[in-house]
């Protein structure tokens, strides 16, 4: 497992959506900044779950957050291949 702490920006409106019959998280696609000059950025489906998920939800594109100890997951042997961070500890910015 890969954890992260990282500044990005949000791509879309962040969206309740439901992960089993009783828990909902905050979805939503980030851009992470190039490592360095020459690179393209890095796009990334965040989800957000537990008490820092509410702080999402009031937030809109474009808006900068810092997400701190995000569980860093590549989805490779699914159908839809994906990158993902999962995580309860966010802060914004």
């Amino acid at each position: 497992m890969n954890i992260c702490c990282v500044t990005a920006k949000l791509a879309e409106a962040p969206q309740e959506v439901y992960v089993s019959a009783n828990s909902t998280a905050i979805r939503c696609k980030i851009i992470l900044p190039p490592a360095t000059q020459g690179k393209e950025p890095t796009h990334l489906e965040y989800n957000s779950y537990g008490r820092d998920s509410e702080r999402f939800r009031s937030l809109s594109k474009g808006t900068v957050v810092y997400i701190h100890r995000a569980k860093l997951r590549f989805d490779v042997d699914s159908d839809r291949k994906s990158t993902r961070l999962n995580s309860s500890h966010a802060n914004i910015s």
